[in-house]
């Protein structure tokens, strides 16, 4: 029995990985396609990451509420929270991070030439997960 056997279920970790993997797989083809200027594509990627990223926040507050331990229970609860609470923090405001961008992308005010502030929030968002 490992560390999933307390309350944790495998399952959803298992599920979080994969939408880590397909909205980085998004958020790459979307950061491709503005170097290349192909709008729709950007828009598109940066849209599914978006949903994508929301995604693994519900699945995360999911998890939380089902879990057998709380904050209270342990060391272990207490560090599973924190660590895991923080996380989401930094998900959440590199979400609101590509989301900036994505409203900006809309708008006309990130091109091929200047998009520094997209590529900040990538690196942002590939770090946070």
């Amino acid at each position: 029995m490992g560390w999933e056997g307390r309350g944790v279920k495998g399952s959803w970790k298992e599920i979080k990985r994969k939408i880590k993997k397909i909205y980085l797989a998004y958020i790459t083809w979307g950061h491709h396609a503005l170097i290349l200027n192909n709008r729709k594509a950007v828009i598109t990627g940066t849209f599914f990451t978006i949903i994508l990223a929301i995604v693994f926040t519900y699945l995360q507050y999911v998890e939380y509420t089902e879990s057998g331990f709380s904050f209270a229970d342990s060391v272990y609860g207490s560090v599973f929270y924190a660590t895991t609470g923080l996380h989401g923090l930094h998900v959440l405001v590199g979400t609101l991070f590509i989301l900036v961008q994505y409203l900006r992308i809309v708008n006309y005010q990130v091109t091929t030439t200047h998009h520094l502030g997209h590529e900040s929030a990538i690196l942002y968002w590939q770090n946070s997960i």
